[in-house]
């Protein structure tokens, strides 16, 4: 198992910013902490906690209700299968699809009426997204996804309108697209990066109430940019000075978003979590992490769910960040 809802991509050093967009710079308060230091931001006040299902190993939380739910997937003995969380009780399922069966079933979203959204995928398959509503499943497959191994639609994260956005991968030449699921209809985010240029792939992780997108695309170069889509209007999300930026969720309420940056060019580097809230970065650092901290989703309260990995990339333990004065 690995990072699930954004792609890790090389990208060069300098972030260009694509035409039309507005960046997310930091507010005076942000700077007057000392936000441009070699560590990044200043921490996020708060402590994190262990997320464990029994039995269970390589857990991956992946999305966060604003009422607190959590929702992910973990390595069972014989398949991978997704997991709820209510405030401290574990019950897990998979997809009647490949129930009883050697595949894959990851839960990576839900919405404060306890819909959920992901993805499952029989051994050798390609992938589909799904739609949980209280046990009755409804498979999700865009158009253009390709139907071979490695190829196919997620469903990564819902709105209480029901609206939908998740990402496929075509069968010709493994080109990603990040796409809005509207009333049974499909459609793609057109992203503004310049007159003569295409993204190469995008990536949508995170759909708000009110409408709000948060997603991420590469260019030609290759560069990646991350960004929040507002009613047409896109803002790119880069924490300052850094390396590399991946927004990974935006809340249900919008306005706070999670990711990960890079410090520096260096493979050995550890990636470190930042949270994002009216132009205010925060870094997010597990102390027990054994390399990387790798937050997934957070909610509007502030609380943040993600997973630690080696420096290899395997993962070692969910995690909740709990933010100082907050109760779940």
């Amino acid at each position: 198992m690995g990072t699930i809802r954004f792609v890790a991509v090389a990208i060069a050093a300098t972030l260009a910013l694509p035409a039309g967009w507005l960046l997310a710079t930091p507010t005076s308060a942000a700077r007057a902490s000392g936000s441009n230091s070699a560590a990044g931001p200043p921490l996020a006040m708060g402590h994190y906690s262990k997320i464990t299902v029994p039995g269970g190993k390589q857990i991956q939380p992946e999305g966060i209700s604003d009422s607190g739910v959590i929702v992910g997937c973990y390595e069972a003995k014989t398949s991978e299968r997704a997991f709820i969380d209510r405030h401290g009780k574990i019950s897990t399922f998979a997809d009647p699809a490949v129930k009883g069966k050697h595949g894959v079933t990851c839960a990576l979203g839900i919405d404060d009426a306890g819909v959920i959204v992901g993805y499952y995928e029989a051994a050798g398959a390609a992938k589909h997204g799904f739609v949980d509503r209280n046990g009755t499943f409804s498979s999700i497959t865009a158009p253009a996804a390709g139907k071979g191994d490695g190829q196919g639609t997620l469903a990564v994260g819902i709105n209480r309108t029901g609206v939908i956005v998740g990402d496929y991968v075509t069968g010709r030449i493994f080109t990603q697209r990040g796409f809005v699921l509207r009333n049974g209809k499909f459609s793609i985010v057109h992203v503004p990066l310049s007159r003569h240029s295409r993204p190469a792939a995008t990536v949508l992780n995170g759909i708000a109430d009110d409408g709000t997108i948060s997603g991420g695309l590469t260019d030609a170069k290759p560069s990646f940019h991350s960004f929040i889509e507002r009613a047409g209007k896109f803002t790119t999300i880069a924490v300052p000075n850094r390396f590399e930026t991946a927004i990974a969720c935006i809340s249900e309420h919008g306005g706070f978003a999670v990711g990960t940056f890079q410090p520096t060019p260096k493979a050995s580097d550890a990636s470190i979590g930042f949270t994002y809230r009216a132009g205010v970065y925060r870094s997010l650092r597990d102390p027990s992490a054994p390399q990387h901290t790798i937050p997934q989703c957070g909610n509007a309260a502030g609380f943040v769910v993600g997973f630690l990995t080696s420096a290899h990339g395997v993962v070692s333990q969910g995690f909740l960040f709990t933010p100082a004065k907050a109760t779940r």
